[in-house]
């Protein structure tokens, strides 16, 4: 009662129109000066109580709502059997079919939105696209094998010739020296065989001939080692041409592997697949949600018919809180938490309440004083009564 007390009370009324019965009086005003001082006094003390009143007036319409959600809950604590049974029903399917929604909706979010819409505009090239990025892929990592062996196979043909230019050349180096030695054997042979020097002669042509079936072998070995180079620059130039031929397809099928995947904003054709199962299962997952949607909604719609015919205030809110229908709990929960909610909002009021009667005092207690009642006053004070009445 004493929220409330401020109505009751006549004097304060009395004092209003006490106040009120002064604009139409003609009254003496002190000095100017002192006059300017006091109606501004006064004028900051009305609007003080204005904004209090409005505080106040803000604050029991959010005290009567809360009030009114907490009378919802009595009402609906106090269905029957047979409406309680119906309203757990609709409840529990209302919670199950949103926990079916959220998991579909997740299944769905898989893919982001962009990918999905592309996917869906050209859901009838994408399954060839797939197939020919497949293809394309294993066509491109075929050629970089290919390559790679055709370099390995240049590797050693270069290395097997630097080996046959390097014996060729000391053969060559070889042959050049035994022919001297040759020469100077048969120089020897020829001196020995004018001074009939039987013994050394019969060693210097063994000599003779040893080194002749050495240059001959060293010839024929020369005569080997060019067709060898031959063969390695044949085998070489072989294979540079044949890499060529392949880096020019490579890059045709890189650049046409990279166009699809840059389409698709992929990095690969498996990629694109993965995506592509992402999207036929968004798509299936989207009919379910369509359903479940149109399930939900109607279990919403029932549970609102069901709780409008006992005239609640504001049966709207329940279908987003449906939980506290179900469980016990949360309901007791809720209810705790809309008193807490009141109790800080009758606080509020007993505030402003108080706030209003204690510079109402000062102000009309000034104003009566000297007699200072400014034009403004009068509308305040009345707007005032208004708020809080």
């Amino acid at each position: 009662m004493g929220l409330f007390s401020f109505f009751k009370k006549r004097k304060s009324e009395a004092q209003f129109h006490e106040v009120v019965a002064h604009y139409d009086q003609n009254v003496d005003v002190p000095e100017k000066t002192q006059q300017g001082d006091l109606r501004h006094q006064i004028l900051e003390g009305c609007h003080q109580m204005e904004e209090s009143a409005t505080e106040y007036h803000n604050a029991k319409q959010e005290y009567q709502s809360l009030t009114s959600y907490l009378t919802d809950i009595q009402k609906i604590e106090d269905f029957g059997s047979e409406e309680r049974n119906r309203l757990l029903e609709i409840a529990t399917s209302i919670i199950t079919l949103e926990d079916s929604t959220q998991s579909m909706r997740e299944k769905v979010e898989r893919l982001p939105d962009s990918k999905f819409y592309q996917m869906d505009r050209e859901k009838n090239e994408i399954p060839k696209d797939i197939r020919r990025l497949k293809e394309n892929e294993e066509l491109q990592n075929m050629m970089k094998r290919d390559l790679d062996y055709l370099e390995g196979e240049k590797v050693e043909w270069t290395y097997e010739k630097g080996e046959l230019t390097h014996e060729q050349n000391v053969l060559r180096i070889i042959c050049r020296s035994s022919m001297i030695v040759e020469a100077l054997v048969i120089a020897g042979f020829l001196t020995f065989f004018l001074m009939e020097a039987k013994m050394i002669y019969t060693v210097l042509l063994v000599c003779m001939l040893v080194i002749g079936v050495v240059v001959s072998g060293i010839l024929i070995r020369m005569q080997n080692l060019k067709s060898l180079l031959k063969r390695c620059n044949m085998n070489y130039n072989r294979a540079v041409t044949i890499q060529n031929s392949i880096k020019l397809r490579y890059v045709n099928m890189k650049n046409a592997v990279d166009y699809t995947c840059e389409r698709y904003g992929v990095s690969s054709a498996r990629e694109l697949e993965k995506n592509w199962q992402l999207y036929l299962e968004a798509v299936k997952e989207l009919e379910r949600l369509e359903q479940a949607n149109d399930d939900l909604s109607y279990y919403k719609d029932a549970l609102l018919r069901l709780l409008r015919r006992h005239n609640l205030y504001d049966a709207g809110i329940w279908p987003y809180q449906v939980h506290a229908l179900v469980d016990h709990r949360e309901m007791v929960e809720v209810k705790h938490l809309l008193l807490e909610r009141r109790q800080k909002v009758r606080t509020r009021m007993e505030t402003s309440i108080a706030s209003i009667k204690s510079t109402k005092r000062e102000v009309l207690a000034l104003a009566k004083q000297h007699r200072v009642y400014p034009e403004e006053m009068r509308g305040i004070l009345e707007n005032i009564q208004a708020l809080v009445s």
